[in-house]
C-alpha cells in the first residue's frame, strides 16, 4: 500500500542510505511506461523495517528540487510491506521497483 507522507512530521529511522531507483529525462524521447529494476543495498543500521520511502529530485536548468531535503507542497511516498522485517547492519536488502504508466510500485524480496 503506497502512502503520501509528510517525512518531517512523523518519526522514522533511516536503515540504510538512499539509493537511485529510476532516472527520467523527460527531454527525451524515451518510453518510461513500463520499466522494473531490481537494486541491492546495504543496510547501515539494525531495525524493523515496515516501509520503503520514496521522494524525487527535480533537476531545473542547474537549480534542484529535493523533496526529501527541501520542505515544502511536494511531499514523499511511502510504501508499507505486508509484514514488517527485521534487519540487521550489514545485511543486502534487494529492492523490486516497477513504474508502469506514471505509477510506481517498490517491493523487498527479502520477506
Amino acid at each position: 500500500m503506497q502512502l503520501d507522507v509528510n517525512m518531517d512530521q512523523i518519526p522514522y529511522k533511516l536503515l540504510s542510505d538512499p539509493i537511485q531507483l529510476f532516472e527520467f529525462n523527460f527531454s527525451s524521447d524515451s518510453d518510461y511506461t513500463d520499466l522494473a529494476v531490481t537494486i541491492s543495498t546495504k543496510i547501515t543500521q539494525s531495525g524493523c523495517l515496515h516501509a520503503i520511502m520514496l521522494w524525487f529530485k527535480l533537476r531545473y536548468g542547474e537549480d534542484y528540487l529535493d523533496t526529501y531535503e527541501d520542505r515544502s507542497v511536494w511531499k514523499q511516498a511511502c510504501f508499507m510491506l505486508d509484514k514488517p522485517i527485521s534487519v540487521s547492519t550489514g545485511q543486502d536488502l534487494t529492492l523490486k521497483a516497477k513504474c508502469s504508466h506514471s505509477c510506481i510500485t517498490v517491493d523487498t524480496d527479502n520477506i
